[in-house]
């Protein structure tokens, strides 16, 4: 707290990095099941709609996170430019984070 050591930044990346992944186990896992369950369970043609409907769900919102995406992006420049207070502003921050979220 003091300042006079490094922090342990490859111990707390560790420490991240393994709750994370115990957190996407489930989250993981389900796509997989998902289609077995509904196969088995519920015969072929069931398993052909919820494949269908996944990829059309699917489908619109990799559109509407693209344009999510390209939107945040825009602000951003736009306040770049001197808008709204400009770079390092509090408006500037928003944009920013959205863009960092909206590029992937």
């Amino acid at each position: 707290m003091e300042g006079h050591r490094q922090a342990g930044i490859r111990k707390c990346v560790a420490l991240v990095t393994a709750a994370a992944q115990r957190e996407m186990i489930i989250p993981g896992i389900l796509p997989v099941i998902a289609p077995l369950i509904v196969g088995f369970l519920l015969g072929p043609q069931a398993l052909g709609a919820m494949l269908l409907g996944t990829i059309v769900v699917g489908l619109f919102v990799a559109l509407q996170m693209t344009t999510g995406g390209g939107a945040w992006d825009n602000a951003k420049k736009y306040i770049e430019e001197g808008n709204f207070g400009g770079k390092g502003s509090d408006a500037h921050a928003r944009p920013v984070t959205g863009d960092t979220v909206g590029d992937p």
